[in-house]
């Protein structure tokens, strides 16, 4: 059974019932800078440290990294949690903050007036094609991740993304081909 733990700013983190007494004895909870639950603890030598909870939760040794299965960082219940490598965990992450679609592996491409998607594989940027609609491309992008990144593949999946966030994405509107043009009424 899932408990809840308070953490600060009026925010919760979900934890099994097996490691709630764990976690609660070791004292208050904040929710942190990059969204994790942690704490400050003081070490033998005096200096202090950070402790994320997921780490102790998982007992995370030195080089490895506690992947969030479904990418809620306040959802530390173990059935989300798995050991992983760096690599396997960049596979699992969201869009690039940086990409104004806000599909992962999908780009806009001015000069084409298209999108491309794309993936890395191996430390290679692997070119998918490109693609007049963006939810096309992110189809594409989509079996490309489940195929080369298996378990810890995050697709966009669009088939079930809810109609007001796609309609909500700003995509760039396509400049006619011939200046002075215009199409429609």
């Amino acid at each position: 059974m899932a408990r809840e733990i308070q953490l600060t700013q009026g925010r919760k983190v979900i934890v099994d019932s097996e490691d709630y007494e764990l976690l609660v004895a070791r004292g208050n909870w904040c929710f942190g800078a990059k969204g994790y639950a942690a704490r400050n603890e003081r070490r033998a030598d005096g200096k202090w440290r950070a402790v994320l909870m997921h780490r102790l939760i998982m007992q995370a040794p030195e080089g490895l990294q506690v992947d969030h299965i479904d990418g809620n960082r306040l959802n530390n219940r173990r059935s989300n949690l798995r050991l992983c490598t760096p690599v396997e965990n960049n596979r699992n992450r969201g869009p690039n903050v940086s990409n104004p679609l806000g599909i992962k592996g999908v780009y806009w491409i001015p000069r084409q007036r298209k999108y491309r998607a794309s993936i890395r594989i191996q430390g290679q940027t692997k070119q998918l094609g490109v693609y007049d609609d963006p939810l096309e491309a992110s189809r594409v992008f989509d079996a490309a991740t489940l195929e080369h990144r298996g378990e810890f593949a995050r697709p966009n999946g669009v088939e079930w993304i809810s109609p007001l966030k796609i309609a909500s994405i700003q995509f760039p509107v396509p400049i006619p081909p011939v200046p002075g043009l215009i199409i429609g009424d």
